[in-house]
């Protein structure tokens, strides 16, 4: 059944000049004005404003003929919705509507006053009965019909004003009333009267739109999702020949193939041009008035057809017929973008949908197809097994409605592979996701390359399992940007200034996820020194080429191992002599290396005496890798820093400290050259008999080293040992003079006393211009040299000793060096 062309186009008159709707932000509705806090879904998505409850007040013209829509006059969750209003908001509608209005000769009321018997009506599946009345109210009527049938009353309200002017009518009609919707009014015929009256009309109009949706077969021209031509006029000329044409319209949804099956033409550009008056000859009205008077008096007809929230809560939800699916993540919100935007419905609309289970990305259509939604579009599957690696399963799936599915493109199959918008692979397995490095990454791991391509929210609730990477990659963490190189023999964290400063840098660079770098195990971050895995040669990476290195201790200890194919992009280079020497490109110091820390070398000089020749070889790195070493002490210099190993006594120097029989100072400095006082002495020499046990005399030898004081034990020891005697003071005391220096010839005298005061009989000759046979200690300096402890100094031609001169602790240092290797 569909209304009339006659009545359709007879009342474009009154229509025009007693309708002029107000805007939508005055609409009658049952949500309240102060809508409630909402979710973050909801409050992401939704466009649609919860209605008011306001009356509206004032004629204003709301509709806009370029938001017109052919193919989506208006939306199902709009159309379907029974719980919108109230019967005292409708009444309140009417009696705005309809206060110039006045009983005509007859005193047959408006149809704000107007009240009618109604027969009670059965559930049929399209409606779910009603229970009539002695005498009901238009108002009544119209709720009641519309929760009867899931018909919005403001449908029935728009559809009493378009076909006969009933709302806003200054004087009421027989005739108006008894075709009150045009429902049996068809478009060749008289008007069926079995159906006249108000309530026949509205319940009868209200059931036929369900049951339109309810057998698309019986009425198969208009469905949704659908592309058909629709007529602009009925006009026939000859028979047959519809004269004003037609033109094609995609059907989007159920409410608007429904309002073309019951009037089925469309405004041509003429009736839209004059939206609020009259076109031309090829212009009908019928559906421009259902769609113009709903927008001034109620708002959009636009909300979600499919994606419906109530105007007090965030919880959206999926409706596939009757039966409503929760929607709990913005993700799958977002992956089901064509079947939005999320509409504002009533409660009562969503309590006469069962609860279903949540809405995910597997879903099932009619077929017994599975199918995952992702980014708008539909992708099927080939098996429950490949759902299964997804972590989905073929049972207890929400199925979507033919038109649901119809909305989404599909996009093809799904595959064990996917690729997201920003370039990373993976592939699923038992529902753990591996990101591989490349597709090359994926066919040696003998894995398809054919890929699906997803948004990564699409699998964002699969854990990450091991990356599936190829040796010769350098891998970026995507959050950090630190770097890694892939090879035979493992992962390794790699320095920027690797890659900056060698030809590492030309190696192909993938970026991996956080997640999936860190399941594996790494070994220790690279450096300019390697161990290459086929041969355990350590290498240096000096830029385009690498070099052996055999000076054991130029590299770290544990250089990190790399597959050769890592290094076969450099040239290899001959093997240098030990030590290894470092000069950076661009730069004119060198640097010895020792343990990968390079110690810088101030001269050729230095250099020569470091590398034990002439010629020493220098290999040139690049300043990134010679970067990478750690810059340490001089390399001429010894542990202590005012000792070089090119001055005199260094080496003994080196060898006392080594000895442990001196640490130096504090500062870090030896002093060579200052005086060795007496008791360091004794320190010296205890500490070279290997610290010895020490029995304290009862009562001090000397009355200038007491108890507590430096090197009291020492003192002692010396004393014990026979090796230092002491000075008689004239009052008969026996002093030490601690602090005093130690000469040369003294320094003689202990070290003969140290060695036990051996058999010696000295030359016939002196030895030394200086130390007669006579003088103090000539015997222990005459054995001193017969030892090669001391060889004096050659002065003029003559050879001295300077016995008297005080021992200098370089010199002291020589003295015990060599003493140490009798």
């Amino acid at each position: 059944m569909r209304r009339g062309l006659v009545a359709t186009v007879t009342t474009i008159v009154a229509l025009v000049t007693a309708v002029v709707g107000p805007a939508a932000a005055a609409t009658a509705a049952t949500a309240p004005a102060a809508v409630a806090p909402i979710t973050p879904v909801a409050a992401a998505i939704s466009t649609s404003p919860a209605p008011t409850s306001a009356v509206p007040a004032g004629p204003v013209a709301a509709a806009v003929a370029s938001d017109w829509a052919a193919g989506n006059i208006i939306s199902d969750s709009v159309f379907f919705d029974p719980g919108t209003m109230t019967v005292a908001q409708v009444q309140a509608f009417l009696d705005d509507r309809g206060a110039a209005c006045r009983p005509n000769a007859d005193g047959l009321p408006c149809l704000k006053d107007i009240q009618v018997p109604t027969v009670a009506k059965a559930a049929d599946g399209l409606c779910r009965g009603y229970a009539g009345g002695t005498q009901q109210t238009a108002a009544q009527i119209i709720v009641g019909v519309g929760l009867s049938c899931d018909v919005n009353p403001r449908v029935l309200i728009v559809l009493l004003e378009k076909e006969q002017s009933l709302v806003t009518r200054r004087t009421p009609s027989a005739y108006a009333y008894e075709r009150a919707t045009g429902f049996g009014c068809p478009d060749t015929a008289p008007c069926n009267e079995e159906y006249f009256g108000l309530f026949n009309q509205l319940y009868l109009a209200a059931r036929q739109y369900q049951n339109y949706a309810a057998n698309p077969d019986r009425y198969p021209r208009y469905r949704p999702q659908r592309t058909v031509d629709v007529l602009y006029h009925p006009k026939q000329d000859p028979p047959g020949t519809f004269v004003c044409g037609s033109s094609p319209v995609f059907i989007h949804n159920q409410a608007t193939a429904g309002l073309y099956t019951y009037t089925p033409y469309q405004p041509n550009a003429a009736a839209l041009a004059n939206l609020y008056g009259t076109g031309d000859a090829c212009s009908s009205y019928g559906n421009r008035n259902f769609w113009r008077l709903f927008t001034d008096w109620f708002g959009s007809t636009q909300a979600g057809s499919f994606l419906v929230r109530t105007a007090t809560s965030g919880q959206v939800y999926l409706v596939v017929g009757s039966v409503k699916h929760p929607v709990n993540s913005l993700a799958v919100l977002s992956a089901y973008a064509p079947l939005g935007p999320v509409g504002t419905v009533s409660q009562v609309y969503l309590d006469r949908r069962t609860t279903g289970p949540a809405l995910g990305r597997f879903v099932l259509a009619s077929s017994g197809t599975v199918l995952f939604v992702d980014q708008g579009e539909k992708h099927t599957f080939s098996s429950c097994t490949l759902v299964a690696h997804y972590g989905g399963s073929c049972g207890a799936l929400v199925s979507l409605s033919d038109v649901q599915l119809a909305a989404m493109p599909d996009d093809g199959v799904m595959r064990p592979t996917l690729q997201s918008p920003d370039g990373a692979l993976f592939t699923v397995r038992d529902a753990v996701k591996h990101e591989a490095a490349d597709q090359e990454s994926l066919t040696r791991a003998g894995l398809s390359t054919d890929v699906v391509r997803l948004s990564r929210d699409a699998v964002a609730g699969l854990p990450y399992g091991d990356p599936i990477i190829r040796p010769g990659l350098v891998l970026t963490d995507r959050t950090t940007g630190a770097t890694s190189l892939s090879h035979s023999a493992g992962l390794n964290p790699v320095p920027a200034a690797l890659l900056e400063g060698t030809v590492l840098g030309k190696l192909p660079v993938r970026p991996l996820d956080a997640a999936g770098l860190s399941r594996l195990s790494g070994g220790a971050p690279l450096t300019p020194f390697v161990r290459r895995s086929t041969d355990d040669a350590t290498m240096l990476l000096r830029g385009s080429s690498i070099t052996r290195v055999v000076d054991p201790a130029a590299a770290p200890p544990a250089p990190p191992v790399v597959g050769s194919e890592t290094l076969a992009g450099f040239t290899e280079t001959g093997t240098p002599a030990t030590p290894l020497f470092v000069e950076p490109v661009g730069s004119t110091v060198r640097y010895l290396v020792e343990g990968g820390v390079r110690r810088p070398v101030r001269d050729d000089a230095e250099l020569r005496f470091l590398a034990g020749t002439s010629e020493p070889v220098v290999l040139r790195v690049t300043g990134p890798v010679a970067g990478l070493m750690p810059v340490g002490r001089f390399a001429a210099l010894t542990q202590f820093d005012d000792v070089w190993l090119t001055q005199p006594f260094a080496e003994d120097i080196v060898w006392l400290a080594a000895s442990g029989v001196t640490s130096g100072y504090a500062d870090g400095t030896f002093r060579p050259t200052d005086p060795v006082s007496r008791q360091a002495m004794a320190a010296f020499l205890h500490r070279m008999a290997g610290r010895p046990a020490v029995d304290l005399p009862a009562t001090p030898t000397y009355v200038d080293v007491l108890p507590g004081s430096q090197f009291y034990g020492e003192v002692e020891w010396l004393t014990a040992a026979g090796i230092a005697t002491g000075t008689s003071a004239p009052d008969g005391t026996v002093r030490f003079a601690p602090t005093a220096f130690v000469s040369r010839r003294a320094m003689a005298a202990f070290l003969y006393r140290a060695a036990g005061s051996p058999a010696f009989t000295p030359p016939a000759a002196p030895t030394f211009a200086d130390v007669p046979a006579t003088a103090p200690f000539a015997r222990e300096v005459e054995w001193l040299a017969s030892v090669g402890v001391t060889t004096g100094q050659s002065v003029n031609g003559r050879l001295m000793y300077n016995p008297a001169d005080p021992v200098s602790r370089q010199a002291m240092a020589a003295f015990l060096h060599r003493f140490d290797g009798l």
